[in-house]
């Protein structure tokens, strides 16, 4: 079987996603081409790809159109995609081809990141920190004595997706009550969670913590208004690892004026990073960070091993797991 690997030509980040050690497995089951293949060389190897029958790629695809798989990818079979969204490959899938994302091994840092803050948050870290810094420990200390604490809270989960669900398997046995607010959620599927099913408003109302990780599209955008931040409890923190247009920063910044003790760590902003003169950069109690919570340096690696395992998967006629259809890119970011 003849394969080539796609992405970045220049290979920035690829060997992070296919260390040798991955890259050595790959290839003793595939022919790879030697080259790395991306939008600005492809016409290079035209002839090479033609006999290409899958593809182990990352980021740097481009929107590859049904004239590119006719000119360059006609005999591929199977795409095993090393990164999260395969929006940009669904010419290939439209025609039967089978695309694997390795969405979920890229969702587990943003899982552990989002679990390790609430954590952080549920104990008042991040209005505490800030308070003690300016030398004022008495009133860090009052309010960390309003704080709940990391045992018997209720923590918010904005969506039960692939996502949300393992940030719910990783505090599930932590002793705290987790409600979830997602409409696609059945009560039966939320008892076998263990968690309990909430509406929007009353998750801000009633949480010490609330961590986002809703499904990004347009019936999402700005779905957390004014009518969600107003209900904050006075020292409860949002936590956004998802998207930052689902967020009406307007009303956000509204409500961490008006209650100084709530906090927010913000990983996604719209735009991002914010414009110079925004609100978030001046005000102590928000945390920013540059989109880090997705796989970082030996993480990346963790998704190249999962479009492998899918690969043997296919080669020995298994079904794979993480297979993509037209039907699911409707809901996939």
């Amino acid at each position: 079987m003849k394969g080539v690997y796609m992405g970045h030509s220049d290979g920035v980040g690829f060997r992070r996603v296919y260390p040798e050690s991955v890259r050595r497995k790959i290839e003793q089951h595939v022919s790879m081409m030697p080259q790395l293949v991306g939008q600005d060389n492809v016409h290079l190897y035209e002839d090479a790809l033609r006999e290409a029958e899958v593809i182990f790629g990352t980021w740097g695809i481009w929107e590859i159109t049904d004239a590119e798989i006719d000119r360059y990818f006609p005999r591929v079979k199977a795409v095993f995609y090393a990164a999260g969204s395969v929006q940009h490959l669904k010419a290939f899938i439209k025609r039967g081809v089978l695309v694997c994302s390795a969405s979920y091994a890229n969702g587990i840092p943003v899982a552990q990141y989002a679990a390790s803050v609430i954590g952080l948050a549920a104990k008042g870290f991040f209005q505490t920190a800030v308070l003690t810094k300016k030398g004022e420990y008495e009133a860090a200390r009052e309010l960390m004595g309003r704080q709940d604490g990391f045992y018997r809270t209720k923590i918010g989960i904005l969506g039960a997706g692939m996502i949300g669900t393992i940030v719910i398997e990783l505090l599930r046995d932590t002793g705290n009550e987790l409600m979830v607010f997602d409409p696609f959620m059945s009560e039966e599927r939320a008892n076998g969670l263990g968690v309990v099913k909430a509406g929007l408003h009353d998750v801000f109302a009633q949480c010490s913590v609330i961590s986002n990780h809703l499904a990004n599209n347009d019936q999402t955008q700005k779905i957390l208004d004014s009518a969600c931040f107003s209900r904050m409890r006075p020292d409860a923190v949002f936590v956004n690892t998802g998207r930052g247009a689902q967020v009406d920063e307007e009303a956000l910044v509204q409500a961490l004026r008006a209650s100084p003790s709530r906090a927010a760590v913000l990983d996604v902003t719209y735009d991002e990073p914010p414009k110079a003169g925004h609100p978030f950069y001046e005000l102590e109690n928000v945390v920013l960070t540059p989109h880090i919570a997705g796989s970082q340096g030996n993480e990346q690696s963790r998704m190249s091993e999962l479009a492998f395992e899918e690969y043997l998967r296919y080669a020995a006629g298994e079904p794979v797991r993480y297979g993509v259809t037209e039907k699911m890119l409707e809901t996939m970011a």
